[in-house]
């Protein structure tokens, strides 16, 4: 129980019986004539579904109106093959909070993030963050955590003697 000293010591960030919510982000795709932030380009040609962002389709684009006329055609690297704007349709995006686990502790929230944070959801675009919910009117969250306080001050005591 390597979290337990921490539960008699953490700040509680004023919340009656804390939970430490980990949460990672979903991608959730949105009508492109709303005006959502995020912007990805998606291939629909191979039937793969590839997705590429805002800026390096641009910047394609950009290479292919250059191109224009020319033999040469500027290569796409999410296809390995010639870039071409017209297999492409634009979506957009918003990320929205994907809940992943919660902890009696925030150090034992941060510890999950740092051995298991390669399997969060959404990593590619944001970082995960912890948030603080209450346990109140929760007794099974309470009963439980109580019994963790009562065994950190046990062996608070045994070790203080």
């Amino acid at each position: 129980m390597k979290h337990l000293q921490s539960i008699l010591t953490q700040d509680n960030r004023a919340t009656s019986h804390p939970i430490f919510l980990v949460f990672g982000w979903q991608k959730i795709y949105t009508n492109p004539e709303y005006d959502d932030e995020s912007i990805a380009w998606v291939e629909y040609e191979t039937g793969e579904h590839l997705e590429m962002d805002n800026e390096t389709y641009l910047a394609l684009c950009e290479k292919y109106e250059e191109s224009f006329g020319k033999n040469e055609k500027p290569q796409c690297p999410v296809l390995d093959r010639d870039f071409d704007p017209n297999s492409w349709e634009k979506f957009t995006f918003a990320l929205v909070e994907k809940f992943e686990t919660c902890c009696f502790t925030e150090e034992a929230a941060k510890d999950y993030i740092k051995c298991n944070g390669h399997n969060i959801w959404g990593r590619e675009y944001k970082e995960p963050i912890i948030y603080v919910a209450s346990g109140w009117r929760n007794q099974e969250w309470q009963d439980v955590r109580q019994m963790l306080i009562d065994k950190a001050m046990a062996e608070y005591n045994n070790v203080s003697a």
